[in-house]
């Protein structure tokens, strides 16, 4: 969140942006289950604006006599996006929780091959090697096994990480402040 300038090491801090993510933090962390539920509506709210605003739009062109499918087609899907979302909104939670366990499994068996050549080439890093790949492919697969039930889990980090990365910036901008004085 720091913005870099160029020809000096002066560096802002949207302090307003760091206290906000800290309070949304403490919000995922706290309140997981409330969270994810007012992520989902917030979300279906803005399909179904979207497709509002798209099919009154094509309704408007037809009455002037203009053919517009695009803005009738692209209604009709983002109505059926919001409507899925706000009524299953515990199957687009699930969602998060699928995507980011396949991401960990991939990228750990990714890392695979460097990880055997760390064990034959007998390197003095092998261990945080096969670490650094077994720990994802692990991960992985039991998000995979069980979506439905890490959800919270999933909430609960994003919202430590937004905790940590706003406690990280408020300290690099303490330092900052002081060194500059």
């Amino acid at each position: 969140m720091f913005v870099f300038f160029s020809g000096g090491s002066n560096r802002q801090t949207p302090m307003l942006m760091t206290l906000l993510s800290l309070i949304l933090g403490i919000f995922l962390i706290r309140y997981p289950g409330i969270s994810g539920s007012l992520f989902c509506f917030a979300l279906a709210a803005i399909a179904l604006t979207y497709a509002a605003i798209r099919l009154l739009r094509c309704q408007r062109s037809k009455k002037q006599g203009i053919y517009a499918p695009f803005d009738q087609y692209i209604g009709v899907f983002l109505l059926v996006i919001g409507l899925i979302i706000l009524f299953f909104p515990r199957l687009i939670l699930s969602f998060l929780p699928f995507t980011l366990g396949t991401l960990l499994f991939f990228s750990g068996f990714s890392k695979l091959p460097f990880a055997i050549d760390a064990f034959q080439m007998r390197t003095p890093a092998r261990i945080p090697f096969l670490l650094s790949t077994l720990t994802p492919i692990v991960l992985g697969i039991i998000i995979l096994m069980n979506p439905f039930g890490v959800t919270r889990l999933v909430i609960r980090f994003f919202g430590l990480s937004l905790v940590v990365n706003a406690a990280l910036e408020l300290t690099a901008a303490f330092f900052d402040r002081t060194n500059r004085y």
